[in-house]
C-alpha cells in the first residue's frame, strides 16, 4: 500500500482536518500529517503547538504520525519516499484551486499522485479561520473542534494571545485566506504559493 501525507497550516486543526486524516488513514499504509513551519501567514500557534495539538487528536491511529517541514513539501516527499499528496475538498471552489495545484505538484513530483477527499456535508463550512475569528470574539468554537482540542487550546498562548486583530474584513476574504494558506502549506512551508511552487519564495 501507498505512503500518503497530508500536508497544511493546522491553525488550530479543526473536525474537517480530522475527519480527512482519518479517512485518509483507513486508505494508505501510512499516513503523515506534515505541519508547515511557516506559509508567510500570521499564525496564532506555533509550528511545535500546531503539531502537538494534531498528535494528540490521532495518538488511537497507529498508522499516522505528523511531522513540521520547512521549505519545499516536493522536498519532504522525495527525501520521505511518498507515494501520494492528500488533500481535502469542501466544495466546487476548493477543487478548482486544489485542481490547479495537483498539476504543479505533478511537474514537481513526477509519479507521485494526488488523492482528493471531500469532507462530509456537515463539516463542508468548517475553517480553521473561523474558529480563529470566533474565538476572537469570545465565542464558543465547540461546533468546529472537538473537546480535546479546545481544552488543549486554553492553556496555549497562542489562543490566550488571541484578539480582534486577527480578524478578517468579510467571510469570503477568510474562506480564501483559508485555501490559499493550505495551498501554500501543499507546496510549501513558506512565502506565497505560486513564488515557493518554483522555489522563489
Amino acid at each position: 500500500m501507498a505512503k500518503a501525507v497530508y500536508a497544511g497550516t493546522f491553525d488550530p486543526v479543526t473536525l474537517g482536518h480530522l475527519h480527512i486524516i482519518r479517512r485518509a488513514a483507513k486508505l494508505f499504509e501510512s499516513l503523515t500529517v506534515a505541519v508547515a513551519e511557516s506559509t508567510g501567514k500570521r499564525t496564532v500557534f506555533t509550528a511545535e503547538e500546531r503539531a502537538r495539538l494534531v498528535r494528540e487528536e490521532v495518538s488511537d491511529l497507529p498508522n499516522v504520525s505528523v511531522v513540521i517541514f520547512e521549505g519545499l513539501l516536493s522536498d519532504l516527499v522525495k527525501r520521505d519516499g511518498f507515494d501520494v499528496l492528500v488533500r481535502g475538498i469542501r466544495g466546487v471552489s476548493d477543487f478548482a484551486y486544489e485542481y490547479q495545484m495537483a498539476g504543479v505538484n505533478s511537474m514537481l513530483m513526477p509519479g507521485v499522485d494526488t488523492v482528493f477527499l471531500q469532507t462530509e456535508p456537515s463539516l463542508q463550512f468548517v475553517a480553521s479561520s473561523y474558529v480563529k475569528e470566533i474565538a476572537s470574539l469570545g465565542g464558543d468554537v465547540g461546533a468546529f473542534v472537538n473537546r480535546k482540542f479546545r481544552a488543549s487550546s486554553r492553556k496555549s498562548a497562542g489562543f490566550q494571545n488571541l484578539d480582534s486583530t486577527h480578524s478578517f474584513s468579510s467571510l469570503n476574504q477568510r474562506s480564501n485566506t483559508d485555501s490559499d494558506a493550505a495551498g501554500a502549506a501543499a507546496f510549501s512551508a513558506a512565502g506565497a504559493a505560486g513564488a515557493a511552487a518554483f522555489g522563489a519564495g
